[in-house]
């Protein structure tokens, strides 16, 4: 037996007691977390945070890499500063959204602030909506606070965990407050039924996934593998995509701003391709231009221009 197979096998023995580990241990995290004062979120997050900047060398040097490259950092200097207050974001999100699931609807409603109008004006047309998110900011509890103002369940689109086991811890603390997931594996068709019924959908489409079909677009000077989930499904439904992005402002951490961009509407007299192309550009540009002026507080740790055009399926 080579080394190569036995290290399979063994990784397959061992997989169920991995698993069980992990998510004992993000049930442990969460429970210790929601013992905590509510004031204690931010700091002890950003205190996490420049603790696992420390630690994580090669997730530190992706960040600063990236931050260089798209020229959002001039030098070095500027990288290693954004790099250390994106880590620092992570983890407070992290912490905050796990304190979250024993929140009462009122700290929904303190903590962000948004207006509703064009989400209600697209909604009104009946067609359902795509709100098209990125991972900047604290979105789970932004999403979450979606839910609690405009008093309407909202659902999202998740990609399934390599871990069943902690798939099902995710959907379950996600659906607290009583939003629903869907599978992004479970096919269009539950997705296009949902907005059929002029239901809210939110899906992310900024990372560069294997697990899920994508295309190429422009972002931040720089072809991305993007996810053609979003404006394929607009185009099939005829529902229309309404950008959304959020952010921690640095006055005070404990508040969240959650904005809207304009609609981005399917144009059914193209073909589904195109029209996909040209909807997930916008949505995209909408984003990148989000992310500049909140450059701290999107996942550069993420592995963006992972792809290359070449290696398109």
């Amino acid at each position: 037996m080579s080394k190569k197979t036995l290290r399979r096998r063994v990784s397959g023995w061992t997989r169920p007691l991995r698993h069980g580990l992990l998510l004992a241990f993000a049930e442990s995290a969460r429970r210790l977390v929601c013992l905590m004062p509510l004031a204690w979120i931010v700091p002890v997050g950003s205190w996490i945070g420049r603790i696992a900047w420390t630690f994580s060398f090669g997730a530190r040097r992706l960040a600063e890499r990236q931050l260089i490259e798209t020229g959002v950092a001039r030098d070095r200097a500027g990288a290693k500063r954004l790099a250390r207050e994106v880590f620092e974001s992570i983890c407070m999100n992290t912490i905050e959204w796990m304190h979250s699931t024993r929140w009462p609807e009122e700290t929904f409603r303190q903590r962000v602030e948004t207006d509703l109008e064009p989400l209600r004006r697209v909604l009104a047309e009946g067609r359902g909506v795509i709100v098209a998110m990125g991972h900047i900011g604290n979105w789970e509890v932004q999403m979450r606070a979606v839910h609690v103002i405009l008093g309407k369940t909202l659902y999202a689109v998740m990609a399934p965990q390599r871990s069943e086991v902690m798939n099902n811890w995710l959907v379950r603390q996600r659906e607290i407050g009583g939003d629903k997931m869907l599978s992004s594996q479970a096919g269009g068709l539950p997705i296009i039924r949902t907005l059929r019924r002029n239901n809210v959908i939110g899906m992310l489409g900024d990372q560069d996934s294997k697990r899920i079909s994508g295309i190429f677009v422009d972002f931040f000077g720089r072809p991305a593998y993007t996810p053609a989930g979003i404006g394929t499904l607009a185009h099939i439904s005829g529902a229309p995509i309404l950008p959304a992005c959020g952010w921690r402002t640095r006055e005070n951490p404990n508040h969240h701003i959650l904005i809207w961009g304009d609609p981005i509407r399917p144009d059914p007299s193209v073909d589904a391709k195109t029209d996909a192309l040209r909807l997930t550009q916008a949505y995209t540009s909408w984003l990148e231009a989000r992310i500049r002026e909140h450059p701290e507080q999107w996942a550069w740790v993420h592995d963006r221009w992972k792809r290359k055009p070449s290696e398109q399926t």
